[in-house]
This record gives structure tokens, sequence and C-alpha cells, in this order.
């Protein structure tokens, strides 16, 4: 497929990396992140519960974006993606990363990795995010 699509996709990912991070209590463009999603999209985590299985939390943009906003208001919080796999037909793609989590810009000392998945399709001649899911290492 075209490389002008995978330069798009891959914008959009760059866009959700920077949104999220920054210092504590820097206000995040909440409705540019909205904008990069599609109707009904959810974030999802493959976590250890406490019987140390795994298990699947899901939120809703909003609820994710409430989730945030309590954890940056005590911490710093950078991320970024590493290792990037786009693959894409016309309307559906995937990209595939590991990300990178740190108290500062330099992501040193991590704070954790992972693989993350992001499924996104395009609507409406743009690509949105529909589906992500990680996993910490």
């Amino acid at each position: 497929m075209s490389d002008k699509s995978s330069k798009i996709i891959m914008e959009v990912v760059e866009n959700f990396f920077q949104i999220i991070s920054g210092a504590i209590n820097q206000p995040r463009d909440w409705n540019s992140f909205k904008k990069l999603f599609a109707a009904g999209a959810v974030l999802s985590a493959s976590v250890r519960n406490n019987s140390n299985d795994f298990v699947i939390n899901s939120w809703s943009v909003d609820s994710y974006i409430e989730r945030l906003e309590k954890f940056f208001q005590t911490t710093d919080f950078y991320e970024k993606a590493e290792n990037i796999i786009v693959n894409h037909s016309i309307n559906i793609a995937q990209v595939s990363c590991i990300y990178i989590a740190s108290k500062n810009e330099n992501f040193s000392p991590e704070l954790k990795r992972g693989l993350n998945h992001i499924h996104l399709i395009k609507e409406n001649n743009e690509w949105k995010i529909i589906n992500t899911i990680w996993e910490d290492d």
C-alpha cells in the first residue's frame, strides 16, 4: 500500500504518544486526543491481577482520559514508540511497536516498556484509532 498512508498512520500514532507525554499538571490537549479515535474506540491493557493471572482492563477514550488526568496530577510521564511496524490495506491498519515510558524526556531511567498494538480504520478519508492493546514487559 502507499507510503503516504503509512506516513499518515505514523503521524496519528506519534500524536497519541506526544499528547499523553508531559510534566506533572501540564495540560494535555484532550480535544486533539479525542480526534485521533473513531467512535466507540477501546483502549485495553493486559495486566496481572492479585493472583498473578493476566486479565484485560479496558477503557473508553473518555474514561482513559479521566484515569490519566488523575495520574498526571502526581507524575511526570513521557512515552515514546520504537521498533514501529505498520501494516495496512485500503481501510484498516495495524501498528505494532515497543513503548518506553519514563519520568523525563531523556527516557533514562525507564519506568517501563512493553508491546503495543494499535488498530486503525479509515473513516471519512481519515485514519482513526479504533482499538489499542498493550502489555508491559
